[in-house]
């Protein structure tokens, strides 16, 4: 049944865990406490399984929720060589997106100047004044518009897209593992017919684990064969044969060079939809953090919408390169982030990634990988912002 026009302060689009954070973080720090607020999402009873992963320093934000950490990593080859990481102040964090989306929806349902709605977004509308949101459960106007949901780009000639896709498992078996204190972000030792392809393997105690099997590739598989790639790997590499999968989860990131808005009028895009997913690994959680904390900061100094957040133009650029080398197959992705991890600190390699490195470091991290390929990768990168726009 559709909703009256309703008039709000600040309208967030999809309850993902961009729009989620962005408004329990808000009204934790009494910064929206004086606003009308809506919240429009999809499906908000049902919550997919999935993991956000990703690594940290202690002064980096870390979620106000239960979490799995591991201060030891490795990475292992295609040929089975275990390169353990050297981490200095970084830890590797994961924890149920689908457990804090229901609790993120239970606080937020606390607060009285927060308005609710399950609905699909049609299409938005402003002018100089208001937006106003089109929905299958109504019409609604708000002053500004957090834009979370993504919709695949319309790619220029230039532009690389590829899919981060995956299955994941938690088992549980009765098999103990060596270290369930040590995880493993990337095991290269699985087929690569499908293009870069690894297993995550993140102990949650000495006889669970998450494991799940990624492909970087332009293309997705069957679901039976992710299957099958898993239960490969836990019987032939983990010698697990009897266990029990008390977690699923399947899912598709965006890997793109694509240059995403961050603004259009009243309208902010957040999260995949405002390039906060970093395109050359897929890792999104950490940058989206440090978004809001910029937006939240604009609105408690009340200069919002005058904020400016930090350009990745060379982030961007260095991620085209990489995806333009990954296309081309001349440095298998299995290789050439084998290569990183073995002659880059990990530190220094999460620096890089998180679009925290000067430029010292990003020829540090250059410098770690075959010359050639990456040569050719830029000079092809170029030749196609040029001549191809």
């Amino acid at each position: 049944m559709q909703q009256s026009s309703t008039n709000y302060h600040i309208a967030i689009l999809g309850a993902g865990i961009a729009g989620l954070t962005l408004l329990l973080d808000g009204l934790k720090q009494n910064i929206w406490e004086n606003k009308s607020i809506l919240l429009l999402g999809e499906s908000l009873n049902n919550t997919p399984n999935k993991r956000i992963s990703f690594w940290s320093t202690a002064t980096d934000p870390i979620p106000d929720f239960p979490y799995l950490k591991w201060d030891k990593l490795s990475v292992v080859s295609n040929d089975g060589v275990s390169i353990p990481l050297k981490l200095d102040d970084y830890s590797y964090y994961s924890f149920d997106a689908s457990a804090y989306r229901k609790h993120a929806l239970k606080e937020i349902k606390k607060y009285e100047n927060v308005t609710v709605v399950e609905g699909k977004v049609q299409h938005i509308l402003q002018d100089d004044k208001s937006c106003e949101v089109r929905s299958d459960e109504g019409v609604f106007f708000a002053e500004y518009v957090f834009q979370t949901i993504f919709e695949e780009p319309t790619l220029k000639p230039h532009n690389q897209y590829f899919l981060q896709h995956f299955t994941g498992w938690k088992i549980r078996t009765e098999h103990r593992f060596s270290d369930p204190e040590e995880a493993v972000i990337m095991d290269y030792r699985t087929s690569q017919e499908h293009g870069t392809s690894f297993i995550y393997g993140l102990p949650a105690s000495d006889n669970e684990i998450f494991v799940e099997y990624t492909i970087f590739s332009k293309s997705l598989i069957s679901r039976e064969e992710y299957a099958e790639k898993l239960a490969l790997y836990l019987r032939e590499v983990c010698h697990v044969k009897d266990y029990e999968i008390t977690e699923e989860e399947y899912g598709v990131i965006p890997m793109t060079d694509y240059h995403f808005k961050r603004r259009d009028g009243r309208v902010f895009f957040l999260g995949s939809a405002g390039g906060d997913t970093r395109g050359s690994t897929g890792y999104t959680y950490t940058n989206v953090k440090r978004t809001i904390s910029q937006i939240l900061e604009a609105f408690k100094r009340k200069t919002w919408p005058q904020v400016t957040l930090p350009s990745r133009r060379k982030e961007q650029f260095y991620d085209a390169i990489l995806l333009h080398v990954l296309a081309q197959g001349g440095y298998p992705g299995h290789m050439l982030f084998t290569d990183l991890f073995n002659k880059a600190r990990a530190s220094h390699v999460f620096q890089f990634l998180d679009a925290q490195s000067d430029f010292t470091n990003d020829l540090r991290i250059m410098w770690s990988l075959r010359k050639w390929p990456f040569i050719l990768g830029m000079l092809r990168t170029l030749r196609l912002m040029v001549f191809k726009r």
